[in-house]
């Protein structure tokens, strides 16, 4: 039976999926073909690195955080693509829930669904009636609905349980109602009674229909569907963006021109930062505004989805005839052709997905920005929100978990390390030299056009803007009034040391951690989109800040992070080649692996200044420092929601482009000891100590970390001690010859460990390099699964694309950081080489006992270690021609 909607109505359908994932084809068309506004599924048995989506609905949903031995449960709302509503915050202790409020006309109607497993101890029934209790303590139109596993005679069970009399007495006391269909909505497959276990209560504030249970889809409970009569229509916003691939770049630029002028008094009367704020904030307005008019607004376009084949919808009424059969007669053998059938239309259903990506891969056809789309979407598969725990509850409103994110990230932003008296006074005198210093004399450091358009032409056009919404893109088809318009702006800043205010408030998007429990806040990860021209400000200042660094090379040599020419290869091949080396002269060598607690984010900004000032920097670009790490802030966004400001006392801003920069300067003086030899990148500290005698090498390594600690108590750094690692490498078997003891950092004892990881790279004891081709093996092996679709034989993707997914996905994870290891044992080799070979076949689709000489001839792919003699003499040639002395002096042995 199907009910259809009428205008001024919502339409709400209620179903126990009884694990959801492989119904998901099923479920949205039985959507599509009732248009059903919002669906509840119950017992979803989704975990939380599983996606549910579908273009045309926004899935809201609450997985249920088990072990494996307890998976199940789990609730979602599925609402119609376009209607505005928020998530609610509801804290039920044994009721699964998760709601939504949508607006309705001057008022809110609640919809939250319900999902209760049962239980038998005491304290579960009682926190029952408070969950109910609080579900209900509602004076807005709600409606509740879902499983909550209550039997009772009113609503067509047999006989009552604990749960359904309960629910029976607290709707009596709380003045609530109990809405059910007619007919039955569950039927067991094995023994016992049907019963009516999908209900709804609701406070009655809105007229509805009567719930009406359909003889669809595949579960044991049929899904209800009911109408809910509205007091106004439901405001219906579809959802529009920009579509610059259709813009008018011509008539920006008129646009822009039109409205700046460059004898304007806004532009040559800038003599105060108050006139630079307001030609900032005018020059803002004018892009947006020229943005607006030649940009034109789209309703985004959603992909396209699998449909049900004519072949499966008959299937699928086959399967109602038959389970209305079994209802009736209540034959075995009915309720066996019923699963049967169940398995068949689940079977068919995967095949048309599978079918639609085919359609998809072959229309392909070396688009490469639907290639890497759908590569992000296997590899990083977008996962659900879920609710933010604070204490005892869940937060799931947007705002709530925006203001709660936001507390969590400035928790961050702070320094609890105790003052050193001396070098606070140090500190301050430094920052009372620099405010009370004035800029005077000429100014040679004026900005020019010409700087503006090289720096923008080498900007990412697709990296997400800040709060001016201006994207790199827009900033690349500026016209040249633009350009010189920049200049002056950029050039008064420089004069007044001054950096804009409004490019100093920055919008942060949290990420979840990998493999971290995500409803806990602590455990996201702060990205900050900050204003695109503020970028661009802080690269003209980069720009002096390298040449003031080029010429007194403050930052020390051993210091590879964030330097022109340097890189982690070149890194990890200095460290290789002093262990083989003291390897070849008898020595061994113990190295410690120091983290940094928070490194960027309680940084000591004045330190940073005072040490600049030490290192004799401009006024104007110590002045620029001072104004840009000051009185910055910050809101955290949540779907659109923003969070109150913060500011940012200590750190350096998370994503500027001037703050890796920054921190190896405040770093640069590093305390480094003789007999030590260190390996610095950005925050990773590595030092190592070598001798024939362990307790010579235990006792340089120690005093080497006891140098580091006096340092970092006098700058206010704290070393995370139970991330820090130390590893001896040896070749020498006797116990004679290896240390007894452990390294203390910051009191604490770090053990000996057999493997550390390095800048991604695995270093075993005796640098055979086994344990790190074995992890880049098992790493491949996973892109393999994630990719499967794309690279396995029966794919419909072009040869080249295959091939291109091999050379920038597979290839790079399976030869990181090559150069420190391309001479390891040949057996280990050859293992890179017998999964690039397996690769190869399983992307053309050839026999194992193909010929490998003519794979690599087809593809025109070089064997590994070809591909290591072709690359590596372009490496070596850039380390001899470096500018670091300690990257000419690296033995070049090609074995």
């Amino acid at each position: 039976m199907s009910i259809m909607a009428n205008l001024g109505n919502l339409r709400l359908a209620n179903w126990n999926g009884r694990s959801v994932h492989g119904k998901k084809l099923e479920f949205f068309d039985f959507l599509e073909r009732h248009k059903v506004d919002v669906g509840i599924v119950t017992e979803t048995w989704l975990q939380h690195k599983q996606a549910f989506y579908h273009p045309n609905f926004s899935c809201i949903r609450f997985d249920r955080i088990s072990n494996d031995a307890e998976r199940g449960g789990g609730v979602l709302i599925a609402v119609r693509r376009g209607f505005r509503f928020t998530e609610l915050n509801i804290s039920t202790k044994v009721i699964e829930s998760v709601g939504i409020s949508i607006s309705v006309g001057n008022e809110n109607l609640h919809v939250i669904a319900a999902y209760f497993p049962g239980a038998r101890r005491r304290s579960i029934w009682t926190q029952f009636r408070r969950d109910i209790a609080t579900l209900t303590r509602r004076a807005e139109p709600f409606f509740i609905t879902g499983d909550l596993n209550a039997r009772h005679r009113l609503w067509n069970c047999w006989k009552a349980n604990k749960a359904g009399t309960l629910l029976y007495q607290e709707a009596a006391n709380r003045n609530f109602f109990i809405h059910f269909p007619d007919a039955h909505t569950f039927h067991p497959t094995g023994r016992g009674r049907p019963s009516t276990l999908d209900l709804t209560l609701s406070n009655n504030l809105l007229d509805m229909t009567k719930p009406v249970a359909l003889n669809e889809l595949s579960s044991d409970h049929l899904p209800v569907i009911l109408n809910v009569n509205l007091s106004a229509p439901i405001e219906n916003a579809i959802p529009k963006c920009r579509c610059y691939s259709r813009a008018d770049w011509p008539r920006f630029q008129r646009e822009v021109n039109s409205k700046l002028d460059l004898l304007d008094p806004t532009v040559t009367a800038l003599n105060n930062v108050a006139a630079v704020d307001a030609a900032i904030e005018f020059l803002s307005t004018t892009l947006m505004d020229a943005e607006a008019a030649s940009v034109p607004e789209v309703q985004k376009r959603t992909y396209e989805v699998a449909k049900i084949p004519e072949s499966t919808r008959a299937l699928i009424a086959l399967r109602n005839k038959r389970r209305r059969q079994w209802y009736r007669r209540r034959d075995p053998i009915y309720r066996d052709i019923v699963l049967s059938l169940n398995r068949r239309i689940r079977q068919e259903c995967d095949q048309a997905n599978f079918s639609k990506l085919k359609e998809t891969l072959r229309t392909i056809n070396g688009d490469r920005d639907t290639l890497w789309k759908i590569t992000k979407a296997l590899r990083k598969p977008t996962k659900y929100s879920p609710p933010l725990r604070h204490e005892d509850t869940f937060i799931a409103s947007p705002l709530e978990k925006a203001q709660l994110l936001a507390r969590s990230f400035a928790h961050a932003h702070t320094n609890q390390m105790p003052d050193d008296p001396d070098t606070l006074a140090e500190v301050n005198g430094s920052i009372v030299h620099i405010d009370q210093t004035d800029l005077t004399g000429t100014h040679p450091w004026l900005v020019r056009p010409k700087e503006i358009v090289q720096i923008i032409r080498q900007l990412k056009p697709k990296k997400s803007p800040g709060q001016d919404k201006i994207l790199n893109c827009v900033l690349k088809k500026l016209p040249r009034k633009a350009h010189i318009f920049l200049a002056k702006i950029f050039s008064a800043c420089i004069r007044f040391g001054y950096f804009p205010a409004s490019w100093k408030h920055a919008v942060v998007i949290a990420i979840p951690k990998p493999n971290k429990d995500s409803t806990i806040p602590s455990n996201y990860r702060p990205i900050s989109l900050l204003s695109s021209l503020s970028k661009l400000f802080e690269r003209i200042i980069l720009k002096r800040i390298e040449q003031h660094l080029e010429i007194t090379r403050i930052v020390p040599h051993e210091q590879f992070g964030f330097k022109r020419g340097h890189s982690t290869n070149h890194q990890l091949v200095r460290l290789v080649r002093e262990i083989r080396s003291n390897f070849a002269r008898g020595k061994s060598s113990g190295m410690v692996l120091l983290d940094v607690e928070k490194a960027y984010d309680s940084v000591w900004q004045e330190a940073i200044l005072h040490k600049m000032l030490q290192g004799n920097f401009p006024m104007y670009i110590l002045k620029l420092t001072r104004s840009f790490l000051s009185n910055r802030s910050y809101q955290v966004c949540v779907n659109g929601h923003l969070s109150d400001r913060h500011g940012v006392p200590f750190g350096v801003p998370q994503g500027a482009v001037l703050s890796p920069t920054l921190y190896n300067i405040f770093t640069a003086d590093l305390v480094m000891l003789e007999d030590v030899k260190y390996y610095l990148f950005a925050d990773d500290t590595g030092f190592i100590a070598s001798d024939s005698d362990p307790t010579i090498v235990l006792t340089k390594l120690q005093a080497a970390q006891n140098a580091i600690e006096r340092y970092q108590r006098k700058w206010k750094i704290k070393t995370n001690a139970e991330k820090s690692q130390a590893i001896f490498f040896t070749r020498k078997r006797s116990p004679r010859k290896l240390p007894q003891n452990d390294i203390s950092v910051w009191g604490r004892h770090i053990p000996w460990s057999d493997d550390v990881r390095y800048l991604g790279l695995t270093l075993d004891r005796k640098l055979t390099f086994a344990l790190h081709i074995k992890t880049a093996l098992s790493k491949c092996d996973k892109l393999i699964r994630m990719l499967y679709p794309l690279v396995n034989r029966r794919s419909h993707l072009d040869t080249n694309s295959k091939l291109l997914l091999y050379k920038t996905v597979f290839k790079p994870v399976m030869t990181y950081g090559f150069p420190a290891w391309y001479n390891c044992a040949a057996t280990h080799r050859k293992k890179l080489q017998i999964k690039q070979n397996r690769i190869l076949k399983m992307m053309l689709n050839l026999e194992p006992f193909h010929s490998t000489d003519d794979v690599h001839k087809t593809t025109n792919m070089e064997r590994i270690d070809d591909w290591f003699q072709r690359v590596l003499p372009k490496f070596w040639m850039g380390c001899t021609t470096s500018a670091n002395p300690l990257l000419q002096h690296l033995p070049v042995i090609l074995d």
